[in-house]
Parts: C-alpha cells; structure tokens; sequence
C-alpha cells in the first residue's frame, strides 16, 4: 500500500470512527511514520486505540500464502521477506498500544483478552 492508500484508510476510518462506529484499520503498519500518523489521529481524537500485531513462524506464514486463491490480498510468498526485512521494530513509545496475537495459539481465547471480555 502506497502512503496516500494508508492515508485514505486513516481518514475513512475517522469517519466512521466520529460515527461512534467500532474500526478495525486491516493493514499491516509495517513502517513508523504510518503508525505515528495513526496514533498521533487516535490521540487528537480522544479515540481508544490499539495495535493488533499477529505472529507466526516464517515457515507457517510463506505456507498460508502459498494456499490463498481468489482473494483480493496483494500478499505473496515471494513478497514475504522483503516484507519482514522493510518492516520497522515498533518503538518504546508504541509498545503501550501492541498487543500480539500468536496466530498459532487459540485465538478466541488471545482476542478475549485483548478486549478485555
């Protein structure tokens, strides 16, 4: 996704957002300026956020995108380690928002913690 995407997203979602609408922003944040730019928003706005960082291991992740047909995704096994490589460490100051989901484990038990059910 190209920064104008991201940018879009972000605004779309604000709308929704200021609609008193839960939202979910479906993209990977892999670069510190856009979570920044989504956080600083969140903050402005006085709206909850939190950042939703999904794991596997690099065998399990190149293996799902190998099966995946017919969907929109622009994701590829070929894509994958330029992807990890490119992808920017989440700083000090965003750890307070991350929490990490071990697509591996129960996630029905991982996404009732994270919301706090």
């Amino acid at each position: 996704m190209t920064a104008k995407t991201y940018s879009r997203l972000l605004k779309l979602g604000i709308i929704l957002a200021d609609r008193g609408w839960d939202v979910i922003l479906d993209a990977k944040f892999d670069r510190q300026n856009l979570r920044t730019t989504a956080i600083n928003t969140a903050q402005t706005r006085n709206l909850p956020l939190q950042i939703i960082y999904c794991t596997a291991p690099i065998e399990e992740l190149r293996s799902r995108l190998q099966q995946r047909r017919g969907d929109i995704a622009d994701a590829t096994a070929e894509l994958l380690s330029k992807q990890q490589a490119a992808s920017e460490p989440f700083t000090e100051s965003e750890q307070i928002y991350v929490k990490i989901v071990d697509t591996e484990q129960d996630l029905e038990v991982q996404l009732k913690s994270i919301c706090g059910e």
